[in-house]
């Protein structure tokens, strides 16, 4: 243990399994991503424990991809639009061959449901666990309706998972504070990369810009274009956007949607130059993606469940202002009135004062734009973020060596943790039971309702709120 705490501030061979991993689109697969190519970058050997198939969108810049193992995984009928790992004997084997015969010097996981899995197994294979938790599930449950026990069991479990795990962190100091909150013990929080070289103002050239706001406005390149990017679902509220196009004194202002997700296809209903929506869903490389943010006048954001917000860092990087909630993440990532605005979470009209604003004064937007540019790249620099990770890895094996003083009190967090995780899926699988249960009652009295009813009396969908009736 003594000889691997040595070795680890030169160089390491490190774990990494995420959730989260591309073709999936959402902050935690670009923050994992960047991570395992920086970590290759600086002379790291990375093996990748993932939920894809296969990581054929993962782009490392021409890096020779690591190897990498697929675990198990599905999509739940109560959360569908999002794959869970599942915490079964076969990804336990797949997990403890794999680390056997790679024996990092470190793994670290985004905590999820294998999380207890990685703590036991790293206990028996005496390699030190470090975790991440990216994924605000309080907000996840309460916006699926679910009931009070269940949150609080869920509040037990993460509670459990940072204390078994030999370090454990998160992504914002909000969050941080969110998460002790909920009893958990976070130790570090980490930083997140934006690569400025492709990330800048200057990606695009003035012939270029003008030819993407023509695209992006439907032939009105002189409007006022907001740009959202990221996960296309329910819970990231972008409903609030469009009604935000329908507050008075808003009638030049364009919408443009990038990214995808399980509502992809009731957004891309929404495109059309009268609605002033321009929605394409789809995966964008970061080269493209950095192209809009460059030719928006703005970057915005509705959603509430951020735990850090790695398109306002990217945004920033390329000099546009944001626009997003007084909400978690938001808060550190954003200055408010300096390099972006925080408008009142879930209020249209408070986020169209703050777009009014940038549309009247052409210099505050060149302002705000030049402090977030100036910000990440003092702040956010690949480089900087591969060597805190570093640190925070060296930090966490020396302290499995503290801790391995009193292996009985590990044990004993184990098995009280592996009835709350055991207790927690079956209940999940319950719940996915009675929801599969009810959608297929639902189809036959559709089916029943078909027969008796005329074939157009269906009633047709307000075309101003597609998120919803989604």
């Amino acid at each position: 243990i003594f000889f691997r705490f040595r070795r680890a501030s030169v160089a390491m061979r490190v774990a990494v399994y995420s959730h989260s991993f591309p073709p999936s689109i959402d902050g935690v697969c670009r923050r994992m991503s960047s991570l395992v190519y920086e970590l290759l970058v600086g002379g790291h050997e990375v093996l990748i424990l993932t939920l894809e198939s296969e990581l054929s969108g993962l782009d490392l810049h021409g890096l020779p991809m690591p190897k990498y193992v697929t675990l198990e995984s599905g999509f739940p009928a109560s959360y569908p639009m999002k794959r869970i790992a599942n915490p079964s004997i076969t990804n336990s084997y797949r997990i403890a061959s794999a680390l056997r015969e790679f024996n990092p010097e470190v793994l670290h996981c985004t905590v999820d449901a294998l999380t207890l899995l990685f703590a036991a197994i790293g206990l028996a294979l005496g390699i030190p666990v470090a975790g991440s938790i990216h994924t605000d599930v309080d907000k996840i449950l309460r916006s699926l309706r679910a009931a009070e026990w269940a949150i609080k069991v869920g509040w037990a479990l993460e509670a459990a998972d940072s204390r078994l795990l030999d370090a454990c962190a998160t992504t914002s100091n909000s969050y941080k504070e969110e998460l002790e909150h909920r009893w958990c013990k976070i130790d570090h929080v980490v930083l997140t990369a934006v690569n400025t070289d492709v990330f800048n103002p200057n990606c695009v050239d003035a012939e270029e810009r003008r030819a993407i706001r023509s695209r992006l406005t439907f032939g009105h390149p002189d409007a006022f274009l907001v740009l959202y990017v990221g996960r296309l679902s329910l819970e990231k509220s972008i409903e609030v956007l469009f009604d935000m196009l329908l507050v008075p004194g808003m009638e030049n202002v364009y919408l443009a949607i990038a990214g995808d997700g399980p509502i992809a296809k009731d957004l891309a209903a929404m495109h059309s130059e009268a609605n002033r929506v321009y929605c394409r869903p789809g995966f964008l490389s970061h080269a493209d993606l950095a192209k809009l943010y460059a030719a928006s006048d703005a970057h915005v954001s509705a959603s509430v469940f951020e735990t850090l917000g790695n398109t306002v860092l990217e945004a920033q990087a390329a000099g546009a202002p944001v626009i997003v909630p007084y909400a978690q993440g938001f808060k550190d990532t954003v200055k408010h009135e300096s390099d972006g605005f925080l408008f009142e979470a879930g209020s249209p009209h408070s986020l169209s004062q703050y777009v009014a604003k940038l549309q009247a004064n052409p210099t505050l937007h060149n302002e705000m734009g030049e402090a977030g540019r100036q910000k990440v790249q003092g702040e956010r620099t690949a480089e900087a973020v591969a060597c805190d990770y570093v640190q925070w890895y060296d930090r966490t094996i020396k302290r499995r060596a503290d801790r391995m003083t009193t292996p009985l009190k590990l044990v004993g967090l184990l098995m009280i943790a592996w009835p709350l995780v055991f207790g927690f899926m079956i209940t999940l699988r319950v719940y996915d039971w009675l929801v599969d249960c009810q959608q297929k009652a639902m189809g036959i009295i559709d089916a029943l309702s078909d027969d008796r009813e005329p074939k157009d009396a269906g009633v047709p969908r307000n075309p101003k709120s597609p998120v919803k009736a989604a």
